[in-house]
């Protein structure tokens, strides 16, 4: 059974949603406008709350001064979305003179654009069915002749693609491959990026790949140049080819892992750019070109180390060409990047916290212009942002696994006074993991009487959790949040302030069933008699071991688990964690002394030495001596080190021979069977060691719901 102790305060760890900086007073005030403004709820209203998200719960209204106001909107405004087209897989849209360029991958990928000059004169809208293809490849996978990049070929030779004639390829000079052979050797060229100049000038980056059919190593690129009415002008091979792009000047760009070539219109090189001397900060995880509104070029890469740190430099000059520093233009780390008008750039991914910011070239500035929730999408499911006028975003979306529908979305700059009266309902947290942002999204769809607002506090990750002070202030004033989020926060905190509703009329009132929820879950979420909080998931611990080990045993008290490892000398650091490793990987971890004193035997010594009634403890006993002796002779020691095995499965970790135990976090119904696969023979699961042998199985929360205690 779960236990009620261990449920008290834990908590899952979502994904991150982060922090939302710059945040001002609600829209309206002062302003004559207050239908946006925040309302006293109702019991009514505050169970529509409670029904947002099942991993949430809610702390009440405060008495006190006003010290924190969440502002719904971006300096009074939202962009508000709207679903043009249902298209899937569209990646790199691009706003080029009067038309949305945009690329679309599939079983061909397709470069396309749509007119958008009556879009941004504010005439008309976007209309898909006026689209043009203006370059369609589907991958091509050749057989290359038997021995080719074997010996008798140069290294150099075989890592450049200089042995096999990619152009001829295209032009059916290679068989087609119609199998897949694990002998064989093959060639693979894939339409990877376009870039796009105003008159319609295109150039396009095939990339360039050989090896084994799953194994294939980048030899670079074709760039194609295609001239506005459709006719190629001309298609080369570049050796270690990486991306394209287009100046204002229409010269074509290709950039190599060793510099920028610089292409005339008959695909002749003018001019090479090193990049080699501007590498700083170790190895290179990414290198690309960009192109603003205004034609203007960037070379960036990401450094692969801890920082990941972004390093931009703008093409300038007209021979020599020059690399100059662009400062944070580009954003730092994988931060996504796309031109607005003016020569600015959208900067959006979750490096920006689920917001969509604007990067001013000319002043060095960059501020949020858009919150992504608010706008009906969500952070992780944008894959591209196009800017038609500082008004007007066309963005491309997917709601495979972010929720919402897949499409390309209009969003228009609102006044949020012009927007239908809605009942702001704060939610407060400091991390909002995707499946919070997903239920937020859905319930603001779904109502036409409130809206959602999750709001970080400007919470702060630190070593002992999570820091949040306006948070604590704001549920003391006049102006507290609705609903409060505690999968990251400290539940037995809040619940001993008294700041937590009871849950059980809602429960009686509901399509729950108490009798279907564990009592001592239940339990553990009570304090002064008030149930604060309900999980909405929660996963259960145990140790699986093998059943010839475990036979004779009289129960799971310490007692029995010295036995068993007296039996068998052999295994000392014979336990492991179930892991999540990929194949090659090895186990995850051998577990050390102070996890078998920390976890493992934590429930024995809290009933065995402790006296709860009287609030005393004896540490000074035999049996602790032999608790403490057996934990360090039986764990592992950092110093021993093995050599990685390779695993047999994919999410499971390998089980070296001779380990007695492996500590399994999440049960399931294949936990069992996947074990007797790995030890051979049968498996039993057992919970942790206790005083009276009965063994208990740990268990950790994900989250709760519940309205907020009204004043």
């Amino acid at each position: 059974m779960v236990d009620p102790k261990e449920i008290n305060g834990m908590c899952g760890n979502p994904e991150g949603y982060g922090k939302r900086e710059g945040i001002g007073k609600q829209r309206g005030e002062g302003m004559g406008d207050q239908k946006n403004m925040r309302k006293r709820k109702s019991i009514k209203t505050r169970v529509a709350a409670a029904l947002l998200c099942a991993a949430t719960a809610a702390l009440p209204a405060g008495c006190g001064k006003d010290t924190y106001e969440v502002e719904y909107g971006v300096d009074g405004y939202v962009y508000v979305s709207k679903k043009l087209q249902s298209m899937e897989g569209v990646e790199d849209m691009q706003v080029v003179g009067d038309y949305l360029y945009y690329m679309q991958y599939g079983s061909k990928n397709v470069v396309s654009r749509v007119p958008v000059a009556e879009l941004a004169a504010g005439e008309g809208k976007l209309d898909f069915s006026k689209r043009e293809t203006l370059f369609s490849f589907q991958t091509l996978n050749f057989d290359l002749p038997e021995g080719t990049g074997e010996s008798g070929e140069s290294r150099e030779g075989r890592e450049s693609g200089e042995e096999v004639d990619f152009l001829s390829a295209m032009d059916g000079g290679y068989g087609k491959s119609k199998d897949i052979s694990l002998e064989k050797s093959y060639g693979r060229l894939m339409l990877e990026k376009y870039a796009a100049a105003p008159d319609g000038t295109l150039c396009l980056y095939l990339s360039a790949s050989t090896g084994g059919y799953f194994s294939q190593t980048p030899v670079g690129g074709v760039l194609c140049r295609q001239n506005p009415d459709g006719e190629q002008a001309y298609k080369v091979y570049v050796t270690g080819m990486l991306d394209v792009a287009i100046d204002a000047e229409g010269r074509g760009i290709a950039l190599t892992g060793e510099g920028i070539r610089i292409m005339d219109g008959e695909g002749n090189q003018t001019a090479f750019l090193s990049t080699e001397e501007y590498h700083v900060g170790g190895k290179i995880s990414k290198e690309e070109l960009f192109t603003d509104s205004e034609g203007r070029v960037y070379y960036t890469y990401v450094n692969e180390n801890s920082t990941m740190a972004r390093v931009t430099y703008e093409i300038i000059g007209e021979g020599p060409f020059q690399l100059e520093d662009a400062g944070a233009i580009l954003g730092e780390g994988f931060t996504s990047h796309s031109a607005a008008p003016g020569g600015d750039v959208y900067q959006f991914g979750f490096e920006k916290d689920g917001s969509l910011c604007l990067y001013n070239r000319k002043t060095h500035s960059q501020r949020e212009i858009l919150n992504w929730l608010e706008s009906g999408l969500l952070a992780g499911g944008i894959r591209s942002v196009a800017g038609v006028t500082p008004e007007i975003l066309l963005v491309s979306y997917s709601g495979a696994f972010y929720g919402g529908q897949t499409g390309i979305y209009q969003l228009a700059k609102t006044p949020v006074e012009e927007l239908p009266e809605k009942e702001l309902l704060v939610v407060a947290t400091p991390g909002g993991s995707t499946e919070l942002q997903k239920a937020a999204m859905l319930f603001n769809a779904a109502s036409s009487t409130h809206r959602v607002v999750l709001e970080s506090y400007g919470g702060s990750l630190t070593e002992k959790g999570w820091v949040i002070p306006r948070l604590d202030a704001s549920l003391v004033s006049v102006n507290p949040p609705d609903i409060l989020d505690l999968r990251l926060l400290n539940t037995v905190k809040y619940a001993r302030m008294g700041v937590l509703e009871d849950l059980s009329p809602y429960l009686e009132g509901s399509s729950i069933d108490r009798q279907d929820i564990p009592e001592n879950v239940i339990e553990g979420f009570t304090f002064d008699g008030r149930l604060v909080a309900l999980p909405a998931m929660f996963s259960v611990r145990g140790i699986g071991v093998r059943a010839s080990q475990v036979e004779g045993l009289g129960g799971w008290a310490m007692e029995d688990l010295y036995r068993m490892t007296e039996q068998h000398p052999e295994c000392t650091g014979g336990a492991v964690g179930d892991g999540d490793r990929r194949v090659g990987d090895g186990y995850e971890e051998r577990k050390e002394s102070s996890w078998l004193l920390g976890e493992l035997c934590a429930r024995y010594y809290l009933e065995e030495f402790i006296d709860w009634e009287k609030g005393e403890c004896r540490f000074d006993s035999e049996a602790f001596c032999d608790l403490i002796e057996w934990a360090g002779t039986y764990g592992w020691e950092p110093e021993y080190m093995e050599e990685p095995t390779v695993s047999t499965f994919w999410e499971m970790a390998y089980i070296p021979d001779g380990v007695l135990m492996v500590d399994q976090r999440y049960i399931i119904l294949s936990t069992l069977p996947i074990l007797e696969l790995q030890y051979g023979e049968e498996v039993c699961l057992r919970g942790y060691p206790t005083a009276d042998g009965r063994g208990y199985y740990p268990a950790r929360s994900s989250g709760g719901a519940g309205p907020a205690q009204s004043h």
